[in-house]
């Protein structure tokens, strides 16, 4: 499979110490070449037990150099980040999860991502994954 690019815009507007309010801009694209990616969607069931786990498939990926994680649902999640016993921080509803690198040092690469739950949602939540790396 030839190497597909996969591009994070980040644009960031901030106040600097004694500055008007947001007159802080910067924007850059970070461009990851990869060789391999999965998309999807987690689906976390209303029977769901706090304490469980849900893997991240990430396919044909062994080091990933893009990643992003979207809680779509109404509850927050644990993150557990290469085989981590516990989590590594939690993911509010609405909120994403991004690492994005040209290149990763191999003493920090991401092999693997779990989602704990941490309370049983009353409804079906959703969290969508990109998962882009060699």
């Amino acid at each position: 499979m030839p190497a597909l690019n996969s591009t994070v815009t980040v644009a960031l507007q901030y106040t600097p110490p004694g500055s008007p309010a947001n007159s802080g801009n910067v924007s850059y694209a970070v461009t990851a070449t990869c060789q391999a990616q999965n998309v999807g969607q987690i689906d976390i069931s209303t029977s769901a037990s706090p304490g469980d786990t849900v893997s991240i498939p990430f396919g044909s990926v062994q080091d990933a150099k893009v990643l992003v994680i979207k809680n779509l649902g109404s509850n927050e999640y644990g993150i557990r980040i290469n085989g981590a016993g516990s989590n590594t921080f939690s993911l509010v509803p609405n909120g994403e999860f991004v690492i994005a690198g040209s290149t990763i040092p191999s003493d920090t690469s991401v092999t693997s991502l779990s989602i704990a739950v941490l309370s049983t949602p009353s409804s079906t939540d959703y969290l969508q994954y990109f998962v882009y790396g060699d």
